[in-house]
């Protein structure tokens, strides 16, 4: 990265984390959470950068060509994402989880207790970093395609779904997942159309086929998410309708919807035409627009469980520009030390 680029973004990077420490004291019920999604976010688009390289390897496919160095660089993030949502848990935990100083009956208080909490989320963070390794050293695709299938579904539920423990979907880590690879390729066509630039071997058919997969997962979250809705307002069970009365009305309510035109309204429209897909400028665009829509769908997620009351202060704002320096500085630092054997491979197609 560029020493004019560089500073900027560790100076944001360390000004999140000074305005976080101090949040931890001064507000915790504002901060908390704040990390909460600041470390969800880096997690979800590293994982999803694994999940693109996984699946083009274990298809047998060769269209990624360049873009799986790109997709490789997001894998740094898994790990200081998961380190952000540790800390949350071990130090925020009593803010953000109930379930640590209630009594819940049966298996949901043993599941939800905090030792065993605690333990889960370090042995997703051990599992991710193990496959994470096989991945780039061994391409051990279907290995890893296993270990983020139950990790992001376990974890989906367990930091978010388990804020509010008295309500549940059956969808939730499907949910989950959907917006973390949506948001992942978002990532990856950022950095793929900077590099068209200057980078001839990637052409705008790479462009397009990403162009592509963000259209499809862009919709694929818009039919989990208007699934989980429907059902919920059509069973209309006083248990479960609460998550949506609290974030789809009143103070909430324009946050909400602003997700769905984010996420998928939005892209929708506008990827549809074949020659918008090929379009860097708008691709570039609607690639921030569904990254700040994730963060948004995130925030929605976590915020109002721990603040029914809609607000905005300067820990969001100071967490969520750290968290997008470091998904940038991710993304733009050398993938040499990741990629050792992967360019010999691709080199001898």
């Amino acid at each position: 990265m560029n020493s004019r680029i560089l500073f900027p973004v560790l100076t944001l990077i360390a000004f999140a984390t000074g305005m976080a420490v101090t949040g931890a004291v001064l507000a915790p019920d504002d901060v908390w959470p704040n990390v909460l999604v600041s470390g969800l976010f880096l997690t979800g688009i590293g994982l999803a950068g694994g999940f693109v390289v996984a699946v083009h390897d274990l298809s047998g496919a060769h269209w990624l060509g360049p873009l799986r160095r790109i997709a490789c660089s997001f894998t740094r993030l898994v790990l200081p994402g998961a380190a952000v949502v540790l800390v949350a848990i071990l130090f925020g935990g009593s803010h953000l989880y109930p379930a640590f100083h209630e009594h819940l009956p049966g298996f949901k208080g043993v599941w939800l207790g905090r030792t065993f909490f605690t333990l889960r989320a370090f042995g997703y963070a051990a599992a991710w970093a193990v496959a994470l390794r096989l991945l780039h050293k061994k391409r051990a695709s279907a290995f890893y395609i296993v270990v983020f299938g139950f990790t992001v579904w376990l974890s989906g539920v367990d930091w978010v779904m388990s804020l509010e423990p008295h309500w549940s979907s059956t969808i939730f880590g499907v949910y989950h997942f959907a917006g973390l690879v949506t948001a992942g390729l978002a990532a990856i066509i950022i950095v793929a159309v900077h590099r068209s630039r200057t980078d001839s071997a990637i052409t705008s058919d790479h462009l397009h086929d990403l162009a592509k997969l963000l259209f499809a997962f862009s919709t694929f979250w818009m039919y989990i998410w208007f699934s989980q809705s429907m059902l919920i307002w059509y069973g209309n069970m006083h248990e479960e309708t609460g998550y949506y009365l609290l974030r789809a009305y009143g103070n909430w309510g324009v946050l909400f919807w602003t997700t769905v035109a984010l996420m998928w309204v939005i892209p929708f429209f506008v990827l549809l035409p074949e020659t918008t897909k090929r379009n860097r400028t708008i691709l570039t665009r609607i690639a921030i627009v569904i990254l700040v829509g994730h963060w948004l769908d995130l925030y929605v997620s976590v915020v109002p469980a721990i603040s029914p009351d809609a607000r905005l202060t300067g820990w969001e704002l100071a967490l969520a520009l750290g968290t997008f320096a470091a998904v940038g500085l991710a993304a733009t630092r050398r993938e040499r030390d990741l990629e050792e054997a992967v360019v010999v491979l691709d080199l001898a197609r």
